[in-house]
């Protein structure tokens, strides 16, 4: 015969006085937080110059800040690459270096590795 030892859940026993302290603690952070910031910011400000709106700059170092419709450097530099890649011209003269469009370029590789 074997004696199998005795199991038991521990009773669940919550402390309400611990509860209440952490849950007035919590309201008092929040209130905390919340009027904290409005004792410190002035209730008016005084309408200034530089709370007025005005306009963006169109263009700061690097960043354009153009309105969709017309063509900023990005799209200007792409597109003179793509008159690079499809038309032939002169690379160096001189040395007698000339492109090729790409297409071109493609067909006569293909026929020199057949």
């Amino acid at each position: 015969m074997t004696h199998e030892p005795h199991i038991a859940q521990e009773a669940d026993t919550v402390s309400v006085s611990w509860l209440a302290r952490i849950a007035l603690v919590a309201l008092a952070v929040l209130i905390g937080a919340v009027l904290v910031p409005l004792l410190f910011a002035p209730l008016e400000q005084p309408a200034t110059a530089a709370s007025q709106p005005r306009q963006a700059p169109t263009h700061i170092g690097m960043l354009e800040q153009s309105s969709f419709g017309g063509q900023g450097r990005g799209q200007r530099l792409q597109q003179r690459q793509r008159e690079r890649l499809e038309h032939y011209g002169w690379v160096d003269r001189n040395a007698g270096v000339a492109h090729i469009p790409i297409e071109a370029a493609m067909a006569l590789s293909l026929e020199r590795n057949r």
